[in-house]
This record gives C-alpha cells, sequence and structure tokens, in this order.
C-alpha cells in the first residue's frame, strides 16, 4: 500500500520536475515554493479547491506523489513528513521537507504522476 499526497503547481513547474526529476527530488525537494517544503494534501479534491481559491486564470497541475507505507513511518518519526495546522477550510496539508525527499528518491520510494486541471475562465478580459 501507498500514501498518496496531492501537490498542486504551476504545469510549468511539473513539466520541470519531470523533465529534471533527480535535481528535483534531490537539490530542490521537488519544488521550492515555502522553504524547502513540499506542501500537499491527503485528497486530490482538498488540494485542487485550496489551488482554485487563489483564482488560476489557466489549466494548473496536480502530482499525486505516492510514497510507499512502509516509509512513511520513517519519514513522520524524523520530522521528514508532518501534518500541518489546519487552513481557513479545514484543511490539514502535509508538509515533506526536502530531506524527506532526497530520501524517498534515494530509496526508489514513491511514483510520481502529474494531472492537468482545467480552470473555468472568469470572463474577465484586462487590457
Amino acid at each position: 500500500m501507498n500514501t498518496t499526497i496531492f501537490v498542486p503547481v504551476l504545469t510549468s513547474d511539473a513539466q520541470w520536475i519531470f523533465c529534471n526529476i533527480e535535481e528535483a527530488f534531490m537539490k530542490l525537494g521537488l519544488l521550492n515554493a515555502e522553504g524547502k517544503i513540499l506542501t500537499g494534501f491527503q485528497s486530490a479534491e482538498e488540494a485542487i479547491a485550496s489551488y482554485k481559491e487563489r483564482q488560476p486564470q489557466e489549466p494548473f497541475a496536480l502530482l499525486h506523489l505516492s510514497i510507499a507505507r512502509s516509509f512513511v513511518g520513517h519519514l513522520c518519526a524524523d520530522d521528514r513528513l508532518a501534518v500541518g495546522d489546519a487552513d481557513s477550510a479545514g484543511r490539514k496539508p502535509w508538509k515533506l521537507n526536502l530531506d524527506g525527499c532526497r530520501f524517498i528518491y534515494q530509496h526508489k520510494a514513491y511514483s510520481l504522476l502529474m494531472e492537468i486541471v482545467p480552470v473555468e475562465r472568469t470572463g474577465i478580459c484586462l487590457y
């Protein structure tokens, strides 16, 4: 069994991650968005809702980072993976730090998929 963390990111960032997988895991912690901490959610619905609150104007990517369940306990015990405080909507984000990214990459204890999430146009036109 695996534990999956759903991470919303810009499509261009997701493409870069897949093209530069070793650098993404070993140097940047997948994405240096919050001080080298990867932040995701327990469900795709939560991740999508969280990202849509930013009112994106173009489709975005949802990374599905699956970690072997046998490694999740090690990551949590070493504070490499933790559940953060709930946001205003009650969603509790998962946080995987740079050491955690390196650990799962080196042990090949992950799988990574990308899903493109469409966004409804607002009809607002800026000139």
